[in-house]
């Protein structure tokens, strides 16, 4: 957002860079389903966009975006490729022989909004979280679900229609979004950012997918979390230290 330097107080922090490119008929493992790979040195994500085209975004943790060169095709090619879906594979070499890709930063931005009548920031423009577990859109729509039900409450409504009190009772509205906006976006910021982390080290990916495949409330519930279809930090927190808990048993062995 344009605008956000005069409405907000956010720095923004750049956490690594997604390469993206369009794979064209790829075959997915799981047809009009998103996927995560879980590369090394991190994750890549795969989703359909259309009948014929899916988009690939490869993660690069470093401090500078990756620039087409020599080395970024010997890198997609002999890091990346090897450990794609079989399927994928030919269409992915395609779109790195083809050489079109756009990059694109990866922010941290807390929301630390500035109030000035007449403006509000909403999603992205007020803060950000990485993209792995798609939470950006969905942090959009339950803005607008927040503001708007916030508008239709009955002792909001302006008892008539004059510019000064229609403007005070907007600006009421506004801040009271922004004072209680994190009780719904919360889970997913900290969701998003907390499996980053967990998809970069070696010992806690492992101890994740180990714990997933238990199946049973310890697969419906994280992924409920990832859906956003839960939003109980409580939940978040149980199943975080279970996962460590997971990883601790990974490293440490105990003698018999």
């Amino acid at each position: 957002s344009a605008f956000r330097d005069k409405l907000a107080q956010s720095e923004k922090k750049v956490s690594s860079f997604f390469l993206g490119m369009i794979l064209n008929n790829c075959p997915l493992p799981y047809p009009n389903h998103g996927h995560v790979v879980v590369a090394k040195p991190s994750p890549c994500l795969l989703y359909p966009i259309s009948s014929s085209e899916t988009r690939i975004l490869i993660d690069f943790p470093q401090a500078e975006a990756p620039r087409k060169s020599p080395e970024l095709t010997d890198y997609l090619m002999n890091t990346i490729l090897p450990q794609l879906p079989l399927q994928v594979r030919h269409s992915f070499t395609e779109a790195v022989e083809e050489g079109k890709f756009k990059v694109m930063p990866n922010h941290y931005i807390p929301a630390k909004p500035v109030f000035k009548a007449g403006t509000v920031l909403l999603g992205d423009s007020l803060n950000m979280r990485h993209p792995l577990t798609g939470g950006g859109m969905t942090v959009a729509f339950t803005d607008i679900k927040l503001l708007g039900s916030l508008w239709t409450k009955t002792d909001h409504r302006p008892q008539t229609t004059e510019h000064g009190q229609l403007q005070n009772t907007i600006d009421d509205i506004v801040k009271e979004f922004y004072k209680t906006r994190h009780k719904q976006d919360a889970t997913i910021n900290i969701l998003a950012d907390a499996l980053y982390g967990v998809m970069r080290n070696e010992d806690l990916k492992i101890a994740c997918y180990d714990y997933l495949k238990r199946g049973g409330v310890y697969a419906e519930e994280p992924v409920s979390l990832l859906s956003a279809v839960s939003r109980d930090q409580n939940l978040l927190l149980r199943h975080f230290f279970a996962v460590a808990f997971y990883g601790v048993k990974n490293v440490i062995k105990v003698p018999t």
